[in-house]
């Protein structure tokens, strides 16, 4: 057996001769795979469009690539004695990045040496040389071989950065006989920043911890800022437990509120420098909301939740019995249905449109009679839930037109406690005449009852006057007051006073020390009903008559008159 070598370029079309006659087959060396045999190819193993044989039985590889370098072999003869001769074909080709990109970024720090080192694949060797760069230092290239059979080589250099405005793109040619490919490195101004662990599964009820730390820095007691994103929005601002240049934040007691990106953030020579870990929370499945849609004809139940992790199965029940495996006539023409909804989640009492589950249950109407009681069962491998619906609410949302809107409070678990579940009802059987009629009839019961409380105040409060005005009425007048009014009429002056009282001081006194009547109108028409009411009030058998009031109230100015005499003209008198 001989080896023979053979360069073929990537594109071209590689000729096999075998140097003796006649060739028997052509095959792969290692394993063994026949390609033709005497003067056919083998059509099994479909490569007829790749490869051929010309009128010598030698081997033509069309359009040679990569994956077609391997070592083939020929069967032949040399002077009756069986021989064979193995062609090992190497590919040339441009170089190309072998596990890399072209484009590359890496930290780096003033006044240290950054290290550079990438692999490519190329045959030949290929040589390095920088281009363009932004000030910085540059070391030379070396290239090395991973081993004598392979075509991948090792590309190392460096660069020192002297100053921060050193930093940016360099570039590099990476070149053989068949071509070049260039590379760019990006120089960044290292993270000092770092949080520990960068993911993390928190399961509800228990802490987490998140560490972190700033690295090269002799600055002590940085200042560190906690932030809580969710999808790139901001949830919350936190505080850590800092310890010099280490800041620890504590998750206490997980939910799945607390799902998401934590930042660490610190300004450290006139820029900030973040770092992220994202924190992952398991536990029984959250309910989000659940509705009841009813139409004309139908009724649909949903429940909207968040399981993490997934859920394990979800069942519905209907009176305690499961309808998704459930055969009776009852449930003939329930329909379950599950879908994934945007919907707003609240996270610390801030909205987040997410991406949930929603499951629901749909039946006729007309079945909602024999219903007491319909829920849903979630289970994941944490825990469950069943929220509930009750059936009077139910009942009352499906028939009542006039009610939509139903919000109540169901038992749900801890983290959710605070979402609302707002039962809502969609009357597509109801067109906009009938919706403005119910609203008018509304508005109206309104005002009548408003319209009633003001009339029943008005004749409460008209009561009370009349009874103040019946008492204030009922004066006093016994033999004695009524003595006592006569003289101060006679004679105005106080006993003990050496100046006169004016007509106005003396109502005041009279009215307020005596409660005799001055210069008041009353205007009272019921004669007979002022007569016994002051008999009553006074106690006295003394009552005025008919006659001597009627001449009171016709007076212009009523003083203390008596009223006992029955001469009426001697009253008239009086009265003048």
């Amino acid at each position: 057996m001989a080896n023979r070598y053979l360069n073929v370029t990537e594109g071209s079309t590689a000729v096999l001769k075998c140097p003796t006659k006649p060739v028997y087959t052509w095959s792969d060396a290692q394993n063994n795979d026949i390609y033709t045999l005497n003067d056919r190819i083998n059509h099994e193993l479909n490569i007829s469009n790749k490869m051929s044989l010309d009128d010598d039985r030698n081997l033509l590889i069309n359009d040679f690539a990569k994956d077609n370098a391997r070592t083939y072999r020929c069967s032949t003869d040399d002077k009756g004695i069986p021989v064979w001769y193995d062609f090992n074909i190497r590919l040339i080709f441009k170089p190309i990045f072998y596990k890399n990109d072209r484009n590359i970024t890496l930290s780096s720090v003033v006044g240290n040496v950054t290290n550079i080192s990438l692999d490519v694949n190329s045959y030949p060797t290929p040589t390095v040389s920088w281009g363009t760069g932004n000030g910085g230092t540059l070391g030379n290239w070396k290239v090395s071989t991973w081993s004598n059979d392979t075509s991948i080589h090792r590309l190392t250099s460096s660069v020192l950065l002297t100053a921060r405005d050193q930093f940016g793109l360099y570039r590099g040619v990476i070149r053989n006989s068949e071509g070049s490919i260039d590379i760019c490195i990006r120089l960044v101004e290292e993270n000092i920043v770092d949080v520990q662990p960068k993911h993390v599964v928190c399961n509800t009820t228990q802490t987490v911890k998140l560490r972190c730390k700033i690295k090269n820095v002799e600055s002590s007691f940085p200042t560190f800022i906690w932030n809580h994103y969710l999808n790139g929005v901001r949830i919350r601002r936190l505080n850590g437990d800092d310890h010099n240049n280490v800041s620890v934040l504590s998750i206490t007691y997980c939910s799945y509120q607390d799902v998401g990106d934590y930042s660490c953030t610190v300004a450290y020579k006139g820029r900030n420098m973040t770092s992220t870990a994202y924190v992952i929370v398991q536990g029984a499945p959250v309910i989000i909301k659940q509705d009841v849609i009813a139409d004309s004809s139908n009724v649909t139940l949903s429940v909207t939740y968040i399981s993490e992790p997934p859920l394990m199965y979800l069942i519905w029940f209907i009176n305690d019995e499961n309808v998704n495996e459930s055969n009776a006539s009852d449930h003939s023409d329930v329909i379950i249905q599950s879908t994934k909804v945007d919907v707003p989640v609240n996270y610390y009492k801030t909205p987040i449109i997410r991406n949930v589950h929603q499951s629901k249950l749909s039946f006729s109407r007309a079945v909602v009679s024999h219903m007491d009681t319909i829920s849903c069962h979630l289970k994941n491998f944490i825990g469950s839930r069943e929220p509930l619906f009750e059936a009077n609410m139910l009942t009352i949302t499906i028939n009542n037109k006039e009610i939509s809107n139903i919000i109540y409070v169901g038992t749900t678990e801890l983290e959710s406690i605070r979402d609302d579940i707002t039962v809502s009802s969609d009357f597509n059987g109801l067109d906009n005449e009938q919706a403005g009629v119910s609203m008018n009839k509304s508005i109206f019961i309104y005002v009548a009852v408003l319209c009633a409380g003001v009339l029943t105040t008005i004749i409460i409060v008209a009561a009370v006057v009349r009874k103040y005005v019946k008492q204030k009425l009922s004066v006093d007048l016994t033999p004695s007051n009524r003595t006592l009014a006569n003289r101060q009429y006679e004679s105005p002056e106080e006993d003990d006073a050496s100046e006169t009282l004016n007509q106005s001081q003396y109502a005041e006194i009279d009215d307020v020390s005596y409660h005799s009547v001055t210069r008041r109108d009353y205007s009272l028409d019921n004669v007979q009903e002022y007569i016994e009411m002051n008999g009553v009030v006074n106690n006295d058998p003394i009552c005025l008559n008919t006659q001597c009031y009627e001449d009171i109230r016709d007076s212009l100015e009523l003083h203390a008159i008596d009223c006992t005499n029955t001469n009426v003209t001697d009253i008239k008198q009086a009265a003048i």
